[in-house]
């Protein structure tokens, strides 16, 4: 019976190990009889439901595990990565520091606690606390990820790039790495370099449904149909507005009624392919797939 509890709990640590998230919580609800009292169930069950976004059930399971005798230190900075999701800041705070007071040398947690920080607007808070953190263990990818989240907005683009460069050295999986690089992108509106570095993701994950979002929406934006569209929204629609209703409507004013009507008949048809592009490029983009 002994043998095979361990036997059947090694097959969900080497499940969690790969980051199988689905089958993980799949197995320990089916046989949740025989780990009841494991506590390293609880938490991975916890921090399964975690990375799939059930943050009630996984604040549940994980306050379970803390019962059950787990170690404090990863269970409370768990706890903060879930109440941040919830956007509990005063609860995801306070068992931050609780995780930092059982050990204040935890670069992970210095991390988690400056992002938190940054996304309440503490920014100088932030910065020291970032900065603590790569100190502690300068070539963690996570950490590296989010010093670029919360200083990278804010530098130059020579900044940016050494930030990045850092980054690509770090020890964070090659996943991780496109997928981050392809946010950096998009937030950058540099969508055709993000499109490029979320399909290299893909191939990597390619049951990833939300990747897969990602990379279609981009596969949209990025299509030489819309490229007046995508001029129009950069420089504002309003402008388009003005020019098509506003100039047409001058020139009516003043007696150039053939111009007028040019130009407000060339607006009508801007509209119209405004209204259309989108539909055809995703009906064409279906049928490609």
């Amino acid at each position: 019976m002994i043998q095979k509890e361990m036997s059947s709990f090694d097959v969900i640590e080497h499940y969690f190990q790969m980051d199988r998230y689905e089958q993980v919580i799949e197995m320990l609800e089916d046989n949740m009889g025989e780990h009841i009292n494991n506590e390293k169930a609880w938490y991975y069950l916890g921090y399964s439901h975690f990375q799939l976004n059930s943050f009630d059930l996984a604040e549940k399971e994980v306050k379970e595990a803390l019962r059950l005798g787990i170690d404090e230190e990863s269970a409370f900075h768990l706890l903060g990565l879930i109440y941040y999701s919830m956007e509990e800041w005063p609860e995801s705070e306070k068992a931050l520091l609780e995780a930092l007071r059982l050990n204040p040398n935890n670069a992970d947690v210095h991390a988690s606690y400056a992002y938190l920080m940054k996304s309440v607007g503490q920014n100088k808070k932030a910065s020291r606390l970032i900065r603590k953190a790569i100190e502690l263990d300068p070539e963690d990818g996570r950490i590296q990820r989010l010093h670029y989240l919360i200083e990278g907005d804010e530098k130059k683009e020579k900044d940016h790039l050494d930030t990045i460069q850092t980054y690509i050295n770090s020890n964070d999986n090659e996943l991780n790495k496109l997928l981050h690089l392809g946010v950096t992108a998009k937030n950058r509106n540099k969508t055709k370099e993000a499109e490029e570095y979320f399909r290299q993701a893909f191939a990597l994950d390619p049951n990833n449904e939300k990747l897969l979002r990602n990379l279609q929406e981009l596969e949209i934006i990025n299509h030489p149909i819309l490229s007046i569209s995508r001029w129009a929204n950069k420089i504002g629609m309003h402008y388009t507005w003005i020019v098509g209703i506003g100039v047409s409507i001058l020139l009516f004013s003043l007696d150039f009624d053939t111009a007028g009507g040019a130009l407000f008949s060339l607006y009508v048809v801007f509209c119209i392919y405004i209204w259309v592009s989108e539909p055809i490029v995703k009906l064409l983009l279906k049928k490609r797939r």
